[in-house]
């Protein structure tokens, strides 16, 4: 598995080098036997995972919000990605990973443990149920759901007026930025933003601007009960 570092990461300091490859070693071997990440990727997690997890890092303006931030929140983050690689990366930022799954917790937990990741928190259960006083400055989604759902859920993590950083892939279909449903959730579109990537990926950059609508968030059960029914 080839590692290397891109401009972008030149700021990185000789420690922060060696746990990021740890951490892909981590997920080459442990992650795979978990099922956390399927055994095709095994030759290609530097750049699937870990680089693709520090590419907000290559944009001033994400930079920027992150190094404005106290804390943030990943959702859905399976394998600690991209919780554990930013952890790695920016030390000064608290990070919330949360997933409900006990063998994806069980997996960070020992890559935490390893790593020496103090500013690392690790949460299992549903985001509703995620107490107010562990609500973050940014939330962040990777390869978690679809960008409406993504945002609602976001509700039960995001302080008010908080950032978030949706990566995107594909073609961008600005429409669905900022759609009706999105702006009944409270969210304004502030950015999109290409990232520098050999497949089609973006960076989508939301601010919770005002007061969602009243039936907003609803729970993760509600909404999935609610999209098959309009299936």
């Amino acid at each position: 598995m080839p590692c290397y570092f891109p401009d972008f990461l030149s700021f990185l300091n000789s420690s922060q080098r060696d746990a990021l490859v740890r951490f892909a070693e981590e997920l080459s071997e442990e992650a795979v036997e978990a099922g956390l990440i399927s055994s095709k990727d095994r030759e290609i997690i530097w750049e699937r995972h870990i680089l693709d997890s520090l590419l907000p890092l290559a944009l001033q303006e994400a930079r920027q919000i992150l190094a404005a931030a106290a804390s943030l929140a990943d959702l859905g983050s399976g394998a600690g990605l991209p919780a554990i690689p930013l952890a790695i990366a920016l030390p000064q930022l608290k990070i919330l990973s949360i997933d409900m799954r006990e063998k994806a917790i069980f997996f960070q937990e020992r890559a935490k443990r390893k790593l020496a990741l103090e500013n690392l928190e690790i949460y299992q259960g549903a985001v509703e149920s995620l107490p107010y006083e562990k609500k973050t400055e940014v939330v962040v989604f990777r390869a978690f759901h679809t960008l409406v759902v993504s945002l609602e859920l976001s509700l039960y993590a995001l302080r008010p007026e908080g950032k978030l950083l949706y990566y995107g892939a594909g073609k961008v279909m600005h429409g669905d930025l900022v759609s009706s449903q999105i702006h009944e959730l409270g969210f304004c579109l502030k950015n999109i933003v290409s990232l520098p990537s050999k497949k089609p990926r973006w960076l989508a950059i939301f601010e919770l601007c005002h007061v969602p609508r009243p039936r907003f968030p609803r729970s993760w059960r509600q909404i999935m009960k609610e999209r098959r029914k309009a299936r």
